[in-house]
């Protein structure tokens, strides 16, 4: 469907409007259609050039825009392109896609997290090995990216590794993974939400710890990683920087400068002026300077 068809925002705005209306919280609004972002078209009879140009931009949000949602969030696959952050405001962050071509980093939340959160999405060609710490190290990048964290459930509540043959059969730990879940929502929810909320991503403090975790790739490359993933956000001139271990022991973090140390979300635990701390398995804890 051409974005700049008449017909085509008709049916869009109309078929869209009627899942908003069913009762649903989110719809994934754009499908396939990465960063939201629309398919050429090259006919000359739809009152474009027939060629890409910056038309796709705004016609794609024009079509959106036809959606009646009230307060549903919508999003597309992938996070969304700059032109269309007003109407898809909660997107399918797929970052396990980039382990076919190297590392993933935190650019998107880096420049747009302050404005727009993401979430985990169903982690579809995740292609890392099978380890104990597979499934709580994703949820974990998720999380110091400042995305919300997800679980892809069978209807036996299993937790599979992610969405779509081999992975959604073979289960993850659920002792494991509903620790990460339970621990690191609650910084969400709790000390941290401002930050993790509407904070921008700010350069975090350097830890350091002992060894690094491995996969085995599709290729049979060998990835390492880091034991413990951390991020900083600063909101209304105070930073917060957060340290998880993924890990199924408690790992030592050691900072080349004295930090304060909250190990629980409600802030009632907090270590002072420490150079060195240890994280408990499947949480995280939140550093200040």
């Amino acid at each position: 469907m051409c974005p700049a068809c008449e017909k085509s925002k008709e049916i869009f705005g109309k078929e869209l409007t009627k899942l908003c209306q069913s009762g649903v919280d989110y719809v994934q609004a754009m499908d396939q259609n990465h960063g939201g972002g629309s398919y050429f078209c090259y006919r000359d009879k739809h009152g474009h050039v027939p060629a890409p140009g910056k038309w796709q931009a705004e016609e794609t949000l024009a079509l959106l825009k036809r959606i009646d949602r009230g307060q549903v969030l919508l999003g597309c696959e992938s996070a969304s392109a700059d032109p269309f952050l007003s109407e898809l405001q909660f997107s399918d962050n797929r970052f396990e896609l980039c382990y076919y071509i190297g590392l993933p980093v935190p650019l998107y939340s880096y420049i747009y997290h302050e404005y727009v959160n993401n979430f985990m999405g169903n982690q579809i060609c995740m292609m890392l090995s099978y380890e104990e710490y597979n499934y709580p190290y994703r949820v974990a990048h998720s999380f110091v990216c400042g995305d919300m964290l997800t679980a892809v459930i069978d209807d036996k509540q299993n937790i599979g590794y992610a969405w779509g043959g081999s992975c959604f059969k073979i289960h993850t730990d659920k002792g494991h993974a509903y620790a990460m879940l339970k621990n690191l929502n609650a910084w969400r929810q709790k000390g941290g939400k401002s930050f993790l909320h509407l904070g921008r991503m700010v350069k975090p403090l350097p830890l350091h710890t002992v060894g690094k975790n491995s996969f085995v790739l599709e290729d049979k490359s060998t990835l390492y990683v880091e034991k413990v993933l951390t991020s900083a956000f600063e909101y209304e001139g105070d930073v917060a920087q957060f340290a998880v271990n993924y890990n199924a022991a408690p790992i030592t973090v050691t900072t080349e400068q004295s930090v304060d140390v909250y190990k629980n979300a409600d802030m009632t635990d907090v270590d002072r002026g420490v150079c060195e701390f240890v994280i408990p398995a499947h949480s995280a804890v939140m550093l200040k300077k």
